[in-house]
């Protein structure tokens, strides 16, 4: 599994639309990593399954 580590740049998924953010905080759950990401948009923090981000370049 490659991991996230808080401070790591990150692009994820919301309603198809493509957004960045950073990761604030990585969690581990039943072997399945959740973290949790600082939008760049300003909106509110939001908490995802690490299967629906990737890294930025």
């Amino acid at each position: 599994m490659d991991t996230f580590q808080p401070g790591t740049r990150v692009i994820y998924f919301q309603d198809g639309k493509p957004l960045h953010g950073t990761v604030r905080a990585v969690e581990i759950v039943d072997n399945q990593e959740f973290i949790t990401i600082r939008p760049d948009n300003g909106t509110p923090e939001i908490h995802v399954s690490s299967t629906h981000v990737v890294k930025e370049a």
